[in-house]
C-alpha cells in the first residue's frame, strides 16, 4: 500500500513538473510575443501537448489551453477554437476546416475536368465555415484569396453563372474584415465582371458587394476602382436598374465606402473629392435625389438613401442643387409621414443639418416649417438618442448665424423639449453636445432668450454635462458663456519671457 502511495506521489510529481513546463511555456509564448497575438500553429500546439502530455480529452485540452492564455491577457479572437480538429480519429497535423477546403479548392483548380456539382458543394462549406471570422482568417493566411480569384478567372469561361455566383460570394465573405488581401491590380477583374455580366442582376449585386467589401479600411483599392471608372459604372447601374431594391442598397453602401477616410495606413484620403466626383459625375447628385422620389414610401431603401445623400453634400452649390430640384419640399413631406419611424427621422435630420450648410437653403427650411416637424419627432422619440442627437445638431445648424431662425425657434417649445431631451439622456455624449451646441447657437444671438433656458435651471444640466462628458467639455463651456452663466475659462497657451507654457 506504501509502495502503492509512493508510486502515485511519483506520477503526480511528474505531472506537477510538466504542469509547471506548460504554464512557462504559456508565458514564453506571451513574452516573445509583444502584442499579444499568437498564431493558430501556437494554440494548437499548446491544445496538442495538453492531449499528449496530460491525457486530456480534446475538449479539456482546448478549454485549458484558453484558460491559460487568457491569464497572459493574448488576443484569442482570431484563433479557432474547435476541439473536433484534435480528435485522435484526425491523425497527423491539425487541419482546420477552412483549411482543409482550401487544399481541396486547390485540387480542383489544377484538374482540368472539373466536377461542378462537387465544385458547388465545396464552395458552400467554404462560405459556411468562414462566417465565423476566425476561420475565415485563417483561410486567408492560406492563399484562400488567392485560389478563389483564380477560380473566378477559370469559371469566367464556363457559361456556369450560378457557379460564378457563388465564388464571387465567397470572395465577398472572405474578404469581410480582410480587404488587404484584395491586391490594387485585382480590381480591374471585378470592374470587367459589372460589363461583362449587365444582363445578370445576381451577379451585378455580388460583384458591387465585393467591390464594397474590398474598399473597406483600403485607400489603395478605393483608388483603383475610382481610376477604373466606378463610379460611372454605378450610376450607370443605378439608372437601368432603379427598381432592383437589393441592387440600389448595396451601391448606396459601396458610395459610402467610397467616401470613408477609414484607412489608417495612409497620411491622408481622398474623400473629399470622391464625394464631388459621386456628386457630379453622370448628375450623380440628382439621380440620388430622384432615388429618393422614387423609393418616397419604402423606408428600408430611404433609409440608405438617406444615408448616402448627406456625403456628398460638400459643397455650397450641391445644397444649392437640393433647393432647386425641390428637394426641401418633398424632404420635409417624407420627414412628416415618416414621423413614426426613428431611424428614418434621423436620417431626415441629418440630411437637413447637411443642407443647412448652405445659407439660403437654411432658410428655406425653417420657412417651410421643418421646426414643427422636427419638434414632433423629438417629442415622439424623445427617449431614443440617435433621434434627439440629430434633432438638437439641426436646430444648432438652422440657428448658425441666424437670429431670424433663432428668432422662430424660440417662439416654439423647443426650449421646454430641449431641457427634457438633456434630462433623458444623461450618459449619452453626443446628446449632450448636441444639446449645448443648440443652445449656444440659439441665445447668441439674444441676450433674452437665455432667460427662458435659465427659468428652465438648464444651467445645471450643462455643469452636469461639463463634469461628466470630456468630448462635450468645450461646447458646454460656450453655452454657459453665452448663457451668461458663470463659467471659469482657462487661458491654455499664453506666452512668459519668449515661452509659451501650457
Amino acid at each position: 500500500m506504501y509502495h502503492f502511495a509512493s508510486h502515485t506521489n511519483e506520477i503526480d510529481n511528474i505531472h506537477i513538473c510538466k504542469r509547471v513546463y506548460f504554464r512557462l511555456r504559456i508565458s514564453w509564448f506571451s513574452f516573445i510575443i509583444m502584442s499579444k497575438l499568437i498564431s493558430q500553429e501556437t494554440f494548437d500546439d499548446a491544445v496538442v501537448e495538453n492531449i499528449e502530455e496530460f491525457e486530456m480529452s480534446p475538449e479539456e485540452a482546448l478549454d485549458d489551453a484558453l484558460s491559460q492564455f487568457k491569464t497572459q491577457d493574448v488576443d484569442l479572437s482570431l484563433i479557432v477554437k474547435d476541439s473536433q480538429v484534435y480528435s485522435s480519429e484526425n491523425n497527423g497535423p491539425v487541419v482546420h476546416t477552412s483549411v482543409k477546403i482550401t487544399n481541396q479548392l486547390k485540387q480542383f483548380l489544377a484538374d482540368d475536368n472539373i466536377n461542378e456539382v462537387e465544385l458547388e458543394k465545396l464552395i458552400m462549406d467554404f462560405v459556411e465555415e468562414c462566417a465565423d471570422f476566425a476561420k475565415s482568417s485563417l483561410a486567408g493566411t492560406n492563399d484562400a484569396y488567392t485560389t478563389l480569384y483564380k477560380f473566378l478567372q477559370k469559371l469566367q469561361d464556363s457559361q456556369n453563372n450560378k457557379l460564378l455566383q457563388r465564388f464571387i460570394n465567397a470572395v465577398y465573405v472572405l474578404l469581410v474584415g480582410q480587404s488587404k488581401l484584395m491586391k490594387p491590380t485585382d480590381t480591374k477583374y471585378f470592374l470587367q465582371l459589372l460589363e461583362l455580366y449587365r444582363a445578370d442582376t445576381d451577379i451585378l449585386l455580388q460583384t458591387v458587394k465585393v467591390i464594397s467589401t474590398s474598399c473597406i479600411t483600403n485607400e489603395a483599392n478605393k483608388k483603383s476602382y475610382i481610376d477604373g471608372q466606378i463610379v460611372s459604372k454605378a450610376m450607370d447601374l443605378l439608372r437601368t436598374y432603379k427598381d432592383e431594391k437589393e441592387l440600389v442598397k448595396a451601391i448606396c453602401s459601396l458610395f459610402c465606402v467610397l467616401t470613408a477616410d477609414d484607412d489608417s495606413s495612409v497620411p491622408f484620403g481622398n474623400a473629399h473629392e470622391t464625394c464631388r466626383l459621386i456628386a457630379t459625375e453622370d448628375s450623380g447628385l440628382l439621380l440620388i435625389l430622384e432615388l429618393c422620389k422614387h423609393y418616397s414610401k419604402d423606408n428600408t431603401i430611404l433609409k440608405e438613401l438617406f444615408t448616402t445623400l448627406p456625403l456628398l453634400l460638400v459643397r455650397n452649390e450641391f445644397c444649392q442643387q437640393v433647393y432647386d430640384f425641390g428637394g426641401i419640399s418633398f424632404m420635409a413631406t417624407i420627414f412628416l409621414d415618416n414621423l413614426e419611424n426613428a431611424p428614418i427621422c434621423s436620417k431626415t435630420m441629418t440630411v437637413f443639418q447637411c443642407l443647412a450648410r448652405n445659407d439660403v437653403v437654411k432658410d428655406s427650411i425653417v420657412t417651410s416649417g421643418v421646426v414643427d416637424i422636427i419638434l414632433m419627432a423629438l417629442s415622439k422619440h424623445v427617449s431614443k438618442p440617435p433621434v434627439c442627437e440629430a434633432g438638437c445638431a439641426l436646430i444648432g445648424a438652422l440657428a448658425l448665424r441666424s437670429p431670424s431662425n433663432a428668432k422662430i425657434i424660440m417662439t416654439t417649445t423647443f426650449p421646454q423639449l430641449l431641457v427634457q431631451v438633456m434630462k433623458s439622456h444623461p450618459d449619452s455624449a453626443r446628446v449632450q453636445k448636441s444639446a449645448c451646441i443648440a443652445v449656444r447657437n440659439v441665445v447668441y444671438h439674444n441676450s433674452e432668450y437665455s432667460g427662458t433656458f435659465r427659468d428652465l435651471e438648464i444651467a445645471d444640466l450643462v455643469n452636469a454635462v461639463l463634469a461628466k462628458h470630456s468630448t462635450a467639455y468645450d461646447e458646454a463651456k460656450a453655452a454657459l458663456r453665452d448663457l451668461g452663466c458663470k463659467v471659469e475659462l482657462k487661458e491654455l497657451w499664453k506666452g512668459e519671457k519668449g515661452s509659451i507654457p501650457q
